[in-house]
Protein backbone atom coordinates (compact mmCIF):
# COMPACT_ATOMS: atom_id res chain seq x y z
CA UNK A 1 0.00 0.00 0.00
CA UNK A 2 1.72 3.48 -1.16
CA UNK A 3 1.20 6.19 1.60
CA UNK A 4 -0.69 9.89 0.84
CA UNK A 5 3.30 11.20 0.78
CA UNK A 6 4.67 9.03 -1.80
CA UNK A 7 1.54 9.45 -4.06
CA UNK A 8 1.64 13.28 -3.72
CA UNK A 9 5.32 13.09 -4.72
CA UNK A 10 4.90 11.34 -7.79
CA UNK A 11 1.87 13.98 -8.77
CA UNK A 12 4.42 16.78 -8.03
CA UNK A 13 7.04 14.86 -10.09
CA UNK A 14 4.69 14.39 -13.22
CA UNK A 15 3.06 17.97 -12.87
CA UNK A 16 6.98 19.12 -12.96
CA UNK A 17 7.75 17.46 -15.90
CA UNK A 18 4.54 18.39 -17.26
CA UNK A 19 5.53 22.14 -16.97
CA UNK A 20 9.17 21.71 -18.25
CA UNK A 21 7.84 20.22 -21.34
CA UNK A 22 5.10 23.17 -21.64
CA UNK A 23 8.16 25.77 -20.96
CA UNK A 24 10.18 23.75 -23.91
CA UNK A 25 7.40 24.15 -26.18
CA UNK A 26 6.43 27.62 -25.42
CA UNK A 27 10.43 28.69 -25.90
CA UNK A 28 10.06 26.92 -29.23
CA UNK A 29 6.90 28.58 -30.38
CA UNK A 30 8.57 32.14 -29.18
CA UNK A 31 11.95 31.49 -30.83
CA UNK A 32 13.84 32.14 -27.60
CA UNK A 33 17.60 30.04 -27.77
CA UNK A 34 17.87 28.17 -24.67
CA UNK A 35 19.93 24.71 -24.20
CA UNK A 36 16.58 22.71 -24.01
CA UNK A 37 15.77 24.43 -27.62
CA UNK A 38 19.12 23.41 -29.04
CA UNK A 39 18.73 19.52 -28.14
CA UNK A 40 18.77 17.41 -30.69
CA UNK A 41 15.56 15.46 -29.10
CA UNK A 42 13.44 18.73 -29.29
CA UNK A 43 14.94 19.90 -32.80
CA UNK A 44 14.65 16.94 -34.53
CA UNK A 45 11.37 14.95 -35.44
CA UNK A 46 11.10 11.29 -34.13
CA UNK A 47 10.89 8.43 -36.47
CA UNK A 48 7.10 7.81 -37.11
CA UNK A 49 6.08 4.15 -36.54
CA UNK A 50 4.67 1.91 -39.39
CA UNK A 51 1.00 2.31 -39.48
CA UNK A 52 -1.42 -0.01 -37.87
CA UNK A 53 -1.77 -2.55 -40.81
CA UNK A 54 2.18 -2.64 -41.58
CA UNK A 55 3.03 -2.62 -37.50
CA UNK A 56 0.53 -5.59 -36.88
CA UNK A 57 2.14 -7.37 -40.03
CA UNK A 58 5.10 -6.95 -38.71
CA UNK A 59 4.94 -7.69 -35.05
CA UNK A 60 3.10 -11.32 -36.17
CA UNK A 61 6.39 -12.00 -38.03
CA UNK A 62 8.67 -11.32 -35.80
CA UNK A 63 6.23 -13.85 -33.35
CA UNK A 64 6.34 -16.65 -35.83
CA UNK A 65 10.03 -15.91 -36.34
CA UNK A 66 10.76 -16.70 -32.74
CA UNK A 67 8.50 -19.60 -32.63
CA UNK A 68 10.23 -21.27 -35.09
CA UNK A 69 13.52 -20.47 -33.41
CA UNK A 70 12.06 -22.06 -29.98
CA UNK A 71 11.62 -25.00 -32.08
CA UNK A 72 14.90 -24.99 -33.99
CA UNK A 73 17.14 -24.89 -30.36
CA UNK A 74 17.51 -21.20 -30.92
CA UNK A 75 19.00 -20.59 -33.99
CA UNK A 76 17.49 -17.44 -35.34
CA UNK A 77 16.80 -16.92 -38.83
CA UNK A 78 17.53 -13.98 -41.23
CA UNK A 79 14.43 -11.62 -40.06
CA UNK A 80 15.65 -12.04 -36.36
CA UNK A 81 19.05 -11.42 -36.88
CA UNK A 82 18.33 -8.85 -38.99
CA UNK A 83 16.62 -7.14 -35.92
CA UNK A 84 19.28 -8.24 -33.84
CA UNK A 85 21.61 -6.21 -35.61
CA UNK A 86 19.44 -3.01 -35.90
CA UNK A 87 19.26 -3.16 -32.15
CA UNK A 88 15.77 -4.34 -32.09
CA UNK A 89 16.11 -8.30 -31.48
CA UNK A 90 14.15 -9.62 -28.66
CA UNK A 91 16.03 -12.40 -26.75
CA UNK A 92 14.43 -13.63 -23.90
Amino acid sequence: MTSGRLTRTRRAAVLARRVAGARVALDLVDGRDTEATRSRYVRRKPLPFPPGPLRSAVIQLTRNRLAAADRRDGRRGIWLGLLDRLGLGFDS
